[in-house]
Parts: structure tokens; sequence; C-alpha cells
């Protein structure tokens, strides 16, 4: 609920993607880099190369070893449930994007001068205004 709430009052995904908040300083081009994944090499928080190496690494095991993965597989009746129950786990580890990190961004776009830049107060402060 906090999603789809915090998505209307933020004027959608579109505009929350391309409107830096109201009460920041922000500009479009930095605050279109809360949705970049991918950065230049000369970034001072996330440069390409450092996030490349290190994400291949740990992505390999979060989408391929995963124990809960291997143990689906391992346990299915023939290869189409096997594939299927591949393709559920990874769509349930992409919902977390949706459920966490987009929630945290429109907490920054709407309450970004009342959390100053404190983080871990985004959830309480979002269930408290929105809910």
């Amino acid at each position: 609920f906090l999603l789809v709430i915090g998505l209307d009052r933020t004027g959608g995904f579109h505009n929350l993607m391309v409107t830096p908040p109201p009460d920041d300083d922000l500009t479009e081009e930095e605050w279109s880099g809360f949705f970049r994944m991918y950065r230049p090499p000369d970034d001072a928080d996330f440069p390409t190369l450092g996030l490349m190496l290190g994400f291949n690494a740990s992505a390999l095991w979060y989408w391929c070893l995963d124990q809960a993965i291997v143990q689906r597989v391992l346990a299915a009746k023939n290869v189409f449930h096997a594939r299927g129950a591949c393709n559920l786990a990874g769509w349930l580890k992409i919902l977390i994007v949706f459920l966490l990190v987009v929630p945290g961004i429109v907490a920054r776009w709407l309450f970004g001068s009342e959390l100053d830049g404190q983080s871990n107060k985004a959830l309480p402060w979002l269930m408290k205004e929105l809910l």
C-alpha cells in the first residue's frame, strides 16, 4: 500500500523519476542518478568498473547459486516445473525492489526535509504520514 499511495502523492512513477523533490536542492541530473545503476567511471560513489566487478560476483551467487533456487530445481518433478520454480523465485526477488527501494525514494521525494538525511526513518515516516 505504501508504494501505491506514495506514487500517487508524487504524481506517478514517471514524475518521481524526472522531477527532483520540491524541497531539495538537487538538480534533475543528480536526481536521475537515483534511478541509474551504472554510472560514469569517474563517479565518486558508484564507479562503473567497481560495480560491474563486484556486482557480477554477488549476482552470480544471488541469482544462480542461492540455496532456495537450487533446492527448488532439485526437487522439481520435471524440467518444466524446475524452470517455473526458478522463474517464480526470480520474480519474488525482483519484487523486493518495489517493496523496499522505491518506497525509500518516495520517502526522500515527499519528506526529504523531515528525514534530514537519516534514511532509517524513511519507512516509519511513510507509515505514519501515508497510512
